[in-house]
């Protein structure tokens, strides 16, 4: 938390709500971002947990989808049901080729 002693302002996702502690602004599922004079389309990548979210900045063909993706698969569906959680990967699948993804 000494970031937001900084002026950090901490994004989180909306769903649950009240569930992680320290977020400034809640975004969810189609909203837009600007981070450093980047755009980031938030993506509900919920299934793994309730509510995780992936950020994805199409200009710079770069997603960061947290723990909804490892090196070699999706992470054990903690939350959720295996239809939401397919449905996350899905999504993810469908981004272009090109974009490279960060865990």
């Amino acid at each position: 938390m000494e970031l937001k002693a900084d002026g950090v302002k901490v994004y989180g996702p909306s769903e649950p709500n009240g569930k992680i502690p320290g977020i400034d602004e809640t975004v969810g599922d189609g909203a837009t971002l600007t981070f450093g004079g980047r755009t980031a389309n938030v993506i509900d990548v919920g299934g793994h947990t309730m509510g995780h979210i992936a950020y994805h900045f199409p200009e710079e063909k770069t997603v960061f989808v947290g723990d909804a993706l490892f090196a070699l698969g999706c992470g054990r569906m903690f939350e959720g049901t295996p239809a939401q959680f397919w449905t996350s990967l899905k999504t993810l699948r469908s981004l272009p080729d090109d974009t490279t993804v960060y865990w």
